[in-house]
């Protein structure tokens, strides 16, 4: 676009003036105080949401394949494909996910809704773990939920957080999410 708006030969004179426009409108509402971000209500609920959803992520991630096991299942060959099932379904799932959100401009609910079945997944997962077919159904639901979120949930974030708040919001709200869910520290 070259060195601003008015350069672009492209643009009529009057559609240089709106985007010139909300360009000082957007500007006026980002804010590039450290303090103002740390003080944002929605920058620490917004990396409450994604530190539970990557904790349920992590947490079927690295205990999908001995909970399958604690259900009964024996053979390491079986284990390891029966883990698949779940990932396989959840590939789905996220693909049809993010094509609604799409279709339909909504984000709040296509990341929320999935949240919250797959928080019942993992719950009735734990009262049939007993049973295999069951536990392979529950985890299942529990798996997609959080897989679903990604594309959803970052489309929310550029809508709700990253028009208001300057550099430091989306650096704190990643990092703080990445670093408690996983144990690390970013360098």
């Amino acid at each position: 676009m070259g060195d601003g708006i008015q350069s672009a030969k492209w643009l009529s004179a009057a559609e240089k003036a709106v985007l010139q426009k909300n360009l000082e409108q957007e500007s006026a509402k980002k804010t590039h105080s450290a303090v103002a971000v740390l003080k944002s209500p929605r920058v620490w609920l917004l990396t409450f949401i994604l530190l539970t959803f990557n904790t349920g992520f992590y947490g079927l991630a690295f205990w999908l394949p001995s909970l399958i096991k604690a259900s009964g299942v024996k053979s390491t060959l079986n284990i390891g494909l029966l883990t698949a099932i779940p990932y396989l379904c959840a590939v789905v799932a996220m693909i049809w996910n993010a094509s609604h959100s799409r279709k339909t401009g909504e984000r709040r609910l296509h990341a929320a809704i999935p949240a919250c079945i797959g928080g019942v997944g993992l719950i009735l997962s734990a009262l049939v773990a007993h049973n295999v077919a069951l536990s392979i159904v529950c985890l299942t639901i529990a798996t997609c939920a959080p897989l679903r979120r990604p594309p959803s949930g970052c489309a929310f974030l550029t809508r709700s957080l990253f028009l208001n708040c300057v550099g430091l919001a989306p650096a704190l709200f990643f990092d703080l999410c990445g670093s408690a869910s996983t144990g690390n520290r970013s360098a």
